[in-house]
């Protein structure tokens, strides 16, 4: 097994099933997207966000499916064909024989989006898991670049130590707390509640993280789900929270995030209430 694959697979402990083991291979797989991007400047015209960004950089206990980036400079034409070629000889250094796939016409799209296509089978090979896989089964990762992304977020380089060390750019944990924020208040539920986007949200309360409410407020006139006259105020968020989970069904939020946590936050996620969110939305404070 090549070392940095052994080196990345032992951050995760116990791995105790299969789903453990194709959460761990695609996590390796956006570390080592995340190293071919960087490899060839993608940070210097993007920044790292969502789920994702803040379990690989801040710690996040679960995790995260897709990699999810912001435009320093709503950049329209971005395309993420021109990254193709950089990703997948990064993923073939390491023994993976993943493909990359942009989608066609990305000018036309607000949010530019890829996809890195792995062999499951193929890639629990490479990484020597015990556990098998049709080989007709693909693991995705799916990368998304938001093109129009608002003025107001502050942003700072940090260090990933895995596969290699290099610096990444990033949203700080107060500008990404916000950008949860709005895909709480914006998002629609349809059939299924994101348990996820409120497993964050606990995670940011808990290391009393302040929301960025310049770059929330902007994000949130932006997609038309504020548009009062005044200035979006800490007591009107909260009112908004208060209003949005007056309708999640919280067993299906819990039912969402199981498969992305180990046995110690299912058991805390198992507690979840309305009223326990109602109760956390005192707890929401703006960066001053």
């Amino acid at each position: 097994m090549n070392p940095m694959i052994k080196s990345m697979l032992e951050t995760y402990g116990t791995i105790r099933t299969a789903q453990d083991e194709k959460n761990a291979l695609k996590e390796i797989l956006q570390k080592i997207c995340l190293k071919g991007l960087h490899r060839h400047g993608f940070f210097e015209e993007a920044a790292f966000y969502g789920g994702t960004a803040l379990r690989i950089m801040y710690g996040l206990e679960r995790f995260s499916e897709d990699l999810d980036f912001c435009s320093l400079t709503m950049d329209s034409q971005f395309k993420w064909a021109r990254y193709q070629t950089a990703v997948e000889q990064e993923l073939r250094l390491y023994g993976f024989d993943a493909r990359f796939e942009a989608k066609k016409d990305e000018s036309d799209h607000i949010v530019g989006s890829a996809f890195v296509k792995q062999s499951t089978a193929n890639g629990l090979l490479v990484i020597e898991s015990r556990s098998r896989a049709q080989k007709s089964e693909l693991l995705q990762v799916k990368l998304e670049l938001d093109k129009s992304n608002p003025p107001g977020a502050t942003f700072e380089n940090k260090l990933l130590t895995q596969p290699e060390v290099f610096l990444i750019k990033t949203l700080d944990e107060s500008s990404l707390f916000a950008g949860k924020m709005h895909a709480i208040l914006a998002r629609q539920f349809q059939n299924r509640v994101k348990g996820r986007d409120y497993f964050d949200l606990v995670f940011y309360i808990q290391k009393k993280i302040r929301l960025n409410m310049v770059y929330l407020e902007a994000k949130l006139r932006q997609s038309g789900h504020y548009t009062d006259a005044g200035s979006l105020s800490i007591s009107r968020l909260r009112e908004m929270f208060l209003e949005k989970i007056s309708n999640v069904d919280f067993k299906k939020a819990q039912d969402d995030v199981r498969p992305f946590v180990g046995p110690t936050q299912a058991s805390s996620v198992s507690a979840w209430s309305r009223e326990l969110f109602q109760a956390l939305a005192a707890e929401l404070h703006a960066k001053e």
